[in-house]
């Protein structure tokens, strides 16, 4: 009877426990949701830039300029021409011009440019060579021997001197270059064939008063000046030599230049153009040729202030024009930063007589630009490179 009782009770609790029949399957877990994507890193837009004549093309390199690529768009009619300058301010407006009635900006990294409108420039047809500085600040040294300063991005100027009165800079008898230190101070070199007169010169105040440097080189123009690692460096194009560059040691007031960058051995005319952001020096050569005819072209890069460079390949695999004398290249280096809105044009205040009690020279007041020596203003003709008129080819 136990035994019974018990298997009944075991019955019983089987079938009131639906034996027989499927347990229900446990739940399942919410599915993960997808991960999220990973947005792209921005690429960095700072970098130099190099407009290269021959080609028409601008290009934009890497931070560290070891890879080039060329810009999309069109870069102004009005610059495809002979020597430009290409510079950037700290806010990261991009320039590019040979005159005040011939400058143009770009806000998205050269893609496209708008030319500035002038509401106080210069009179006469000098050619200048530009350099920024702060933000919408921009300086001038041109081929009358007139230094012109804006503080609205080119719109208007002040009209000072940075070179002996009568200079002219006909023919090849002018190129130049400025820059501005991380502190504001200027640096201009110019040089002249009439009259004689190369200079080399910083100014404290904005090109207002100067002092006067020793030069780095004798009758020859720089393709590249700036300050690097709070020095002075000085570029010189090289041609059928080999490029150069010197350093000032302010202690000693001299300078010391580095061996000849020579790209291409027993090569044809090889221009090369220098710019700094500060701490790199990178110098742009055009495609040349040697005598067994194999075109190349280099990227020269200095991370010691212009001590010591290396070599990377270039962009370029020929001279889209090996039978003209047009190698012209224009470089210079943007941050990369989104500037902001054009500034309103200021009005032009005529510089004071007088700095810190003393009567300013002569040299350093405000002329107009063709006016010195009562000459009538004079047309400046771009320089050309050394071998105008002849082929191209190894001499």
């Amino acid at each position: 009877m136990r035994l019974f009782l018990s298997t009944s009770t075991l019955l019983v609790i089987i079938l009131g426990c639906g034996g027989g029949t499927t347990a229900p399957p446990a739940p399942t877990a919410p599915a993960a949701p997808a991960p999220a994507p990973v947005a792209e890193a921005p690429k960095p837009t700072d970098g130099y830039f190099v407009w290269y004549n021959p080609g028409k093309t601008l290009y934009h390199s890497s931070s560290d300029a070891s890879t080039w690529t060329a810009v999309p768009g069109t870069f102004p009619p009005d610059l495809t021409n002979w020597y430009i300058s290409i510079t950037s301010d700290a806010a990261g407006r991009l320039y590019a011009g040979k005159s005040p009635a011939a400058l143009f900006h770009s806000e998205d990294g050269g893609k496209n440019w708008a030319p500035i409108a002038q509401t106080a420039a210069p009179t006469g047809n000098a050619d200048y060579r530009f350099c920024a500085g702060a933000a919408d600040e921009l300086y001038g040294v041109g081929s009358d021997g007139s230094g012109i300063y804006s503080t609205d991005a080119g719109q208007s100027w002040t009209v000072g001197r940075v070179a002996k009165e009568g200079a002219k800079g006909a023919g090849d008898g002018f190129n130049g270059g400025c820059a501005f230190s991380p502190t504001g101070d200027l640096l201009v070199d110019a040089w002249y064939f009439d009259p004689p007169g190369p200079v080399t010169q910083t100014s404290h105040d904005h090109g207002t008063t100067w002092s006067a440097l020793p030069r780095a080189a004798n009758n020859t123009s720089t393709d590249g000046l700036g300050y690097v690692n709070g020095a002075i460096f000085y570029a010189q194009h090289g041609g059928y030599t080999g490029a150069k560059v010197s350093r000032f040691d302010a202690a000693k007031n001299a300078w010391t230049e580095t061996p000849e960058l020579k790209g291409v051995a027993d090569r044809e005319w090889a221009l090369t153009v220098f710019a700094t952001d500060g701490t790199r020096v990178v110098g742009w050569e055009n495609p040349s040729k040697n005598a067994a005819g194999v075109i190349k072209s280099f990227v020269q890069i200095s991370d010691d202030g212009g001590a010591t460079f290396r070599a990377v390949p270039g962009p370029l695999a020929q001279d889209p024009t090996p039978d003209t004398w047009d190698e012209y290249i224009a470089m210079g280096w943007s941050n990369g930063k989104s500037p902001a809105a054009m500034p309103a044009p200021k009005p032009v205040e005529a510089p004071a007589r007088t700095t810190h009690g003393a009567p300013l020279p002569e040299s350093a007041l405000p002329k107009p630009p063709g006016s010195s020596s009562g000459s009538a203003p004079v047309i400046s003709q771009p320089r050309r490179s050394p071998g105008d008129g002849r082929r191209k080819g190894n001499h």
